[in-house]
């Protein structure tokens, strides 16, 4: 099943306060700190800053590292920014584990009480890479207080020597950033950069669940799709965004045809296959919508189709026919004889195949008190669940994981033929509750944007 990703959109502000430093010798001036390395580090004054750093900004965490790295939007941000500056200039990007992403996340608080190299305790700012267990050889810190955006923050430390030779330090290779909004600190924006190196991969590798193909659209590059390449090195396993300068060339007039693209890093080398395809033509589905990134798997897998060329229709209600449909589709559409099984299905209708093929695999019923199937009637989530269990059985799949949906306010709504099911749904995370999680609104209308939702969970949960 072919995977999609859109990407994360940063502001730019206010600039305040600036702070650097290079294990094991660092100075004070006016902005805190500039870095003085124990290694030669000389930046170039004719280093680049280039114009687009702070586009395309991925989305944080597609991959498994989601679950391993604590890092926020805006932290996942600046280390992307930071690898493309090191990339235009020639330098190796940085990646981030879990351990040295503690150590930022210690640093981030406390810079809240006190903006200086120095910890609150006394020690010095290398200390929380020890009680993190981070393994280095060099180390540096970059701070700043006041930013209100990574795109302000990296300009800050950018227009700072100390900082930016940090940043740009060849020494270093992995990186771990810390912003903290704290209303009662000084600077109210705290932000921390903590570097460590050095060393060479072992092994690279895609932090992905699955070998795709992953869909890239003609207006979109590698960046925002938010793949992260994983890392083996010494240290440690380590992650960072893979981002295009990285990549071979992807040729954007192939649509519709699988082209695998080449990653390197460090002298290593990965592969992945990308699918080429228009953007989605529908006015109705916005990129900040809940449903953007479920409506595209859905369209561009060939799954879901739009109500008309420009319109989705994600409020609009789905029909059972419909739904069997998706699912017959999501089976490559064989050829099924008609028989006369449900009285409201005609041969020769659009949906007539998907009925038929639905019910012969076992994952529709016709009405237990008419036998007619209601083609055009609205499909409710608890009937949705129900056919999707029956199908995921088809499949051949584990059904067996389930949850207690008692908690949902309705939760005793469910019908006693959709118990099991709606067990299973949301046991899995296919079906989730309403209004923050309160509600599961089982013989609710299902929408056409919840439907591509449910699709993509399950092809996800499944790796389909």
């Amino acid at each position: 099943m072919k995977k999609f990703s859109k990407n994360l959109c940063v502001v730019t502000s206010l600039v305040a306060m600036l702070g650097s430093i290079v294990m094991p010798v660092y100075a004070s001036d006016t902005v805190i700190g500039e870095a003085i390395s124990n290694q030669s580090n000389v930046v170039s004054e004719s280093a680049i800053l280039p114009e687009d750093f702070g586009e395309n900004i991925p989305k944080q965490f597609t991959g498994i590292s989601r679950e391993t790295i604590q890092m926020n939007e805006y932290e996942w941000s600046v280390l992307y920014m930071t690898n493309k500056i090191r990339m235009a200039n020639g330098i190796a990007p940085l990646s981030v584990s879990s351990k040295l992403q503690n150590a930022a996340n210690i640093r981030k608080n406390e810079l809240t009480q006190k903006m200086d190299h120095t910890r609150p305790n006394g020690s010095d700012c290398f200390t929380a890479l020890n009680e993190c267990g981070v393994p280095y050889e060099t180390a540096g810190e970059n701070i700043a207080g006041g930013q209100m955006s990574p795109v302000d923050v990296i300009n800050s430390w950018w227009n700072s020597s100390g900082h930016r030779s940090n940043m740009l330090g060849s020494q270093f290779t992995h990186m771990a950033t810390g912003y903290l909004y704290s209303q009662g600190s000084p600077w109210k924006h705290n932000w921390v950069q903590m570097f460590t190196g050095t060393c060479k991969p072992e092994q690279i590798s895609l932090d992905l669940n699955s070998q795709g193909p992953y869909i890239i659209t003609t207006n979109q590059s590698i960046d925002e799709m938010g793949i992260n390449l994983k890392i083996k090195c010494p240290h440690g396993i380590y992650y960072m965004p893979i981002i295009e300068e990285m990549c071979s060339e992807i040729d954007k007039s192939l649509i519709g045809k699988d082209q695998t693209i080449t990653i390197s890093y460090g002298g290593k080398n990965t592969t992945i296959v990308l699918r080429v395809f228009e953007p989605m033509p529908f006015a109705d589905v916005s990129p900040n919508s809940w449903y953007y990134d479920a409506v595209a798997g859905v369209y561009y897998n060939g799954i879901m189709t739009g109500l008309n060329n420009s319109k989705f229709g994600p409020a609009d209600n789905l029909a059972r026919a419909q739904f069997a449909t998706i699912l017959y589709r999501l089976n490559q559409e064989p050829q099924i004889p008609y028989m006369p099984i449900f009285p409201d299905v005609a041969e020769g209708e659009w949906y007539t195949e998907a009925v038929l093929w639905a019910n012969k695999v076992g994952v529709v019923n016709g009405y237990s008190n008419t036998g007619k199937f209601g083609p055009a009637d609205n499909i409710n989530r608890e009937q949705m669940a129900v056919m999707m269990y029956r199908y995921a059985q088809f499949l051949g799949k584990d059904t067996s994981e389930s949850a207690e949906y008692g908690r949902f306010s309705d939760g005793a709504a469910v019908n006693e033929f959709a118990k099991q099911a709606m067990s299973w749904a949301v046991g899995t995370g296919i079906i989730s509750g309403k209004d923050n999680g309160t509600r599961l609104d089982p013989q609710g209308n299902a929408n056409r944007a919840e439907c591509a939702t449910i699709i993509m969970r399950f092809l996800e949960h499944y790796n389909l």
